[in-house]
């Protein structure tokens, strides 16, 4: 006779037996949230918006702020920015690289605040894939990708990295983009730069690392992949107009370190956040129990604004075509 799991019979009785109760949740006072992220060649362009309760599903539209940009070394007012529609605010100068900038937010008699910089692109010197690199044990091709590029001496360097393909589909008059993006999902091996910033395991769509263990150095990154992607709009990381259809890219950006700050802590919130097994609903005696181990452990989200929440954070990008051998 096949002895019951231990974890089924929890699950089993744990669903028998609920009863509701009710919590007099406290309320607090809800706060001023930024989501801006700058960079060079063209204005700022600020979401602004309050927190809300989580019985909440519609975000509040702020039109009545009053919102600066201020040059960090002089404190001169660079930019003000004009409410646009729907919270967002958009400012009419070009910003510049290797500049701080400071986002001053006033609204109620209460100012918040948060300062970034943009940092300088830095240029792949080379991108290579190599399809073929091997085959795993069912014969299934797989594929490597390398990078180089010199990082910048006698400065703390962050980076993001997107292996991206674009191409569209034309119906008559429609056109469809229809682009490919590698996720973390489906590597095979991992360069031990990346590796150390422990974030391979999050299924992100890109590759975050810092230059600590390269600062200054000609450097050479390694990735291998299952030759399967991840649809995603190209689009929302660069001009389309700027790359070939049908054509493999690296994407490089350079980017601040509140950028980097929040977008790690924001991959794993969301890996946490997003994890739960969809037959959950439907099927509560699912059989891949590991799956719950790490759903909803609280994850602090990283954010430097002042007497607010959320992001304030600068980049800069570079693609280049990838060569096929």
């Amino acid at each position: 006779m096949r002895s019951i799991p231990i974890v089924v019979i929890i699950i089993f009785f744990s669903a028998a037996c609920t009863s509701e109760i009710d919590i007099d949740v406290p309320r607090g006072e809800p706060e001023i949230v930024v989501n801006s992220l700058i960079t060079n060649d063209k204005p700022c362009e600020l979401y602004l918006t309050r927190t809300i309760s989580i019985n909440q599903n519609d975000y509040p539209i702020i039109d009545n702020a009053n919102v600066f940009l201020v040059n960090d070394i002089d404190g001169f007012i660079y930019d003000t920015l004009k409410y646009f529609k729907n919270s967002i605010y958009k400012g009419t100068k070009i910003l510049n690289l290797n500049t701080t900038y400071r986002l001053l937010v006033r609204i109620d008699n209460k100012e918040v605040s948060a300062k970034t910089y943009i940092p300088s692109p830095v240029p792949i010197l080379s991108a290579e894939l190599i399809n073929p690199s091997g085959f795993d044990e069912y014969g299934d091709p797989i594929l490597e990708y390398r990078i180089s590029f010199e990082d910048p001496l006698f400065q703390e360097n962050f980076y993001e990295l997107f292996f991206i393909n674009y191409s569209y589909n034309t119906f008559g008059s429609l056109i469809s983009e229809s682009s490919s993006i590698r996720s973390n999902e489906f590597l095979v091996y991992i360069d031990p730069i990346i590796e150390s910033e422990g974030l391979e395991d999050y299924e992100n769509n890109s590759l975050i690392f810092s230059d600590k263990l390269f600062n200054g150095e000609l450097t050479q990154l390694s990735f291998k992949y299952y030759n399967s992607g991840r649809d995603g709009k190209v689009g929302s990381l660069i001009d389309s107009s700027e790359v070939e259809i049908r054509k493999t890219y690296a994407l490089l950006r350079s980017v601040s370190k509140e950028y980097f700050n929040y977008r790690k802590s924001w991959t794993i919130h969301r890996y946490t956040q997003q994890n739960k097994p969809a037959a959950l609903e439907k099927e509560p005696l699912v059989t891949d129990f590991s799956r719950f181990l790490f759903v909803g452990d609280p994850v602090t989200m990283k954010s430097e604004v002042i007497n607010g929440l959320g992001l304030f954070a600068g980049y800069s990008q570079n693609a280049r075509e990838i060569e096929k051998k």
